[in-house]
């Protein structure tokens, strides 16, 4: 009840901001579930370069959108990564390079030493500057990144 009475409380523009980053980030997290990684990346890449997209620029500000993805985020649906293909995926809509990093860290081992080895985590820059996430600083050894625009995966080398 109390996220309805934030959400009347939202400008009419906000409200579908929501509703358009609210349905991207469900519509990731299934395509995660569905397809390969590759695949989907692949096809998020075809619909980044539709003209339609280029036709109607949105004029939501960065920190607008990076706003809308951690609300939206705090869903079921909401994982490091699927907030940070949504987010990838909008500012690309609106011409924004930004580079998805995937990273890991030592995790806690709850049941002795054959418990969870390793924590995985995504996170989202857009000129070196991390949007969300956290950065490398954050304890996670980066293992390969996606950049918006055309997809090129890129493996990091230690």
């Amino acid at each position: 009840m109390e996220r309805l009475k934030r959400l009347a409380k939202l400008s009419p523009s906000d409200a579908l901001l929501l509703l358009e980053v609210g349905g991207l980030l469900v519509g990731v997290y299934l395509g995660l579930r569905l397809f390969r990684f590759k695949t989907f990346q692949t096809f998020l890449t075809r619909r980044r370069r539709s003209p339609r997209a280029r036709q109607h620029p949105d004029p939501s500000p960065l920190h607008r959108l990076v706003w809308a993805v951690q609300v939206t985020g705090r869903s079921p649906f909401g994982t490091c990564l699927t907030e940070a293909l949504t987010l990838q995926c909008l500012l690309a809509r609106r011409g924004l390079a930004t580079r998805l990093w995937l990273g890991v860290r030592p995790g806690q081992a709850p049941n002795g030493p054959r418990g969870n080895p390793l924590l995985a985590h995504a996170w989202l820059e857009h000129d070196g500057r991390p949007l969300l996430g956290g950065a490398v600083a954050d304890g996670y050894a980066p293992l390969a990144y996606f950049d918006g625009g055309p997809t090129v995966t890129r493996t990091v080398s230690a």
